[in-house]
C-alpha cells in the first residue's frame, strides 16, 4: 500500500511582482548613457558643422558663379564700396556734407570710384560730380517719391545690390530684391508698385538671396546676406573686389567680430600695405608712407606678410614693393565660420610646411597702433573663402 507522501507541496506565488532594478543597476545605467551621450554629442556636433559648412561653400561658390556672370554681362566684377544719390549728385561737397567723418580726399576718391563703375555699368545714367542745385528726385530707389538721404554701400550690401537689384521690404517686414528696371536711362528705379506703375519689365536677380538671411546691419535699407551658419551674432557674407586688378581696399567691409566687445571695443585692426585705399587710416607714417594703412576687420587675404618685415619683426622702411593679395585681378568673397569672427586678415600660406595665417605682431602693432597676441588669428581657422575649398585651418 502506497502511503501518501507528508512533505508538504510548493506551489508558486500567485501574482508575485517581477524583482526590479536595484539602485546600483540604475546607476550603472545611467553612467553607461551619461558615456554614450559623451561620445556621440561631438561626432553629432561636428556633422552638424560640416553639413552647415557645406552649405555656406557651395553659397559662396553659387556667388562667385554669378559674380563672373556679372563680368560677362557689363564688363566688369561690381565695385565693394559705392556711394549712391537719387539726385545723382556725386560731388565731393555733397559727399562731405553727409558723412562728417569721411575726408574730403577719401570723397574725391569714392566719388570717383562710384561715378567710374555706375557708368561702366549703366553707360545712359545721369551723375555729376559737380553739387546739383535743389536735388531734385532722379534714381527712387526706396520708391518713397521723394529724395531719400545719400548712401554709402561697402562690400556685403554691395553683393547683395548688384547680384539682386533695387531691395525692398516686403509685408511681413524682411527684405528681397527686385532685379534692376530694364530702363538704360533709370535702371535705379524702385518695383514699388504704389509709386512707379508696376513691377514688371526688370531684370532677373543673378543670385537667388532667400529673404529671412537678408538682414539690414547698418539701417540704411540695403540689405547684406548672412552666411547662414547660425549661432551667436551672425555675419553676413564679405565680398573685396580687386577693382579689375587695380588692388584691394581693406576698408570696405567693416564688422565687429562677436567677441570684440569688450575686449576689442573698436573691432580689431590688421595692418596692410595697398595702393587702393582711398578710405583706410593712415596710422604709420602716413606722410612718408601712405601705402601702409591700418583697417578694421574684416580684411582681404594677401599672399605674403600685408606689410613688408625687416629681420627684426619691424616695418621694413625701404620696402616699397606692393603687397600681391590672392585672387590679385577678381575678388574675394568669405564667411566669418561657425564662431562668427572674421578676424584681422592677412597673409594666408598654402606652402607645405608653413604655418598657413602668420602674424608679424610687431609690424602689424606698427601699422594699427594695436596689440594684439599671435593667437589672434586663431579665429580665422574656420573662415571659408572663394580661393580655398573648405576651412582655412
Amino acid at each position: 500500500m502506497i502511503r501518501p507522501s507528508t512533505s508538504p507541496i510548493h506551489r508558486p506565488r500567485a501574482g508575485r511582482p517581477p524583482r526590479g532594478f536595484t539602485l546600483v543597476e540604475l546607476l550603472v545605467v545611467v553612467v553607461i548613457l551619461a558615456l554614450l551621450i559623451a561620445f556621440l554629442l561631438p561626432a553629432i556636433n561636428s556633422a552638424i558643422r560640416t553639413g552647415r559648412n557645406a552649405s555656406a561653400q557651395a553659397e559662396i561658390n553659387q556667388m562667385a558663379a554669378a559674380l563672373a556672370q556679372f563680368k560677362t554681362q557689363y564688363g566688369v566684377y561690381p565695385p565693394s564700396r559705392l556711394y549712391l544719390n537719387e539726385s545723382g549728385d556725386y560731388s565731393v561737397a555733397t559727399m562731405t556734407a553727409n558723412f562728417t567723418g569721411l575726408s574730403a580726399a577719401a570723397a574725391s576718391s569714392l566719388s570717383q570710384r562710384s561715378v567710374s563703375y555706375l557708368r561702366r555699368i549703366w553707360p545712359r545714367m545721369t551723375l555729376s560730380t559737380t553739387a546739383i542745385t535743389g536735388h531734385p528726385l532722379q534714381y527712387d530707389f526706396d520708391g518713397s517719391g521723394a529724395v531719400s538721404p545719400p548712401k554709402i554701400l561697402q562690400g556685403a550690401e554691395c553683393l547683395v545690390f548688384f547680384l539682386g537689384g533695387i531691395p525692398q521690404v516686403t509685408d511681413n517686414g524682411t527684405f528681397g530684391v527686385t532685379g534692376f528696371a530694364k530702363d538704360p536711362v533709370n535702371p535705379m528705379r524702385s518695383a514699388n508698385t504704389a509709386l512707379t506703375g508696376g513691377s514688371a519689365n526688370r531684370s532677373v536677380p543673378m543670385f537667388e538671396f532667400r529673404p529671412g538671411r537678408l538682414v539690414d546691419v547698418d539701417g540704411n535699407l540695403f540689405p547684406s546676406y548672412l552666411d547662414g551658419l547660425g549661432g551667436g551674432t551672425p555675419q553676413p557674407f564679405v565680398y573685396f573686389s580687386s577693382y579689375e586688378g587695380q588692388g584691394y581696399d581693406p576698408d570696405d567691409n567693416n564688422y565687429l567680430d562677436s567677441d570684440d566687445s569688450p575686449l576689442f571695443p573698436n573691432g580689431v585692426f590688421g595692418g596692410f600695405m595697398t595702393p587702393n585705399s582711398p578710405t583706410a587710416t593712415r596710422v604709420y607714417d602716413a606722410t612718408n608712407r601712405p601705402d601702409i594703412v591700418s583697417s578694421q576687420a574684416p580684411n582681404p587675404y594677401t599672399s605674403e606678410t600685408p606689410v613688408p618685415v625687416d629681420a627684426s619683426g619691424n616695418i621694413d622702411k625701404t620696402n616699397h614693393k606692393p603687397r600681391e593679395y590672392i585672387n590679385k585681378s577678381t575678388f574675394q568673397l568669405f564667411s566669418a565660420g561657425v564662431d562668427n569672427n572674421f578676424g584681422i586678415g592677412g597673409a594666408f600660406i598654402t606652402t607645405v610646411g608653413q604655418e598657413a595665417l602668420p602674424f608679424p605682431e610687431l609690424a602689424n602693432s606698427q601699422a594699427t597702433g594695436n596689440d594684439y597676441s599671435p593667437t589672434i588669428r586663431v579665429r580665422e581657422r574656420d573662415n571659408l573663402t572663394n580661393f580655398k575649398n573648405g576651412t582655412l585651418q
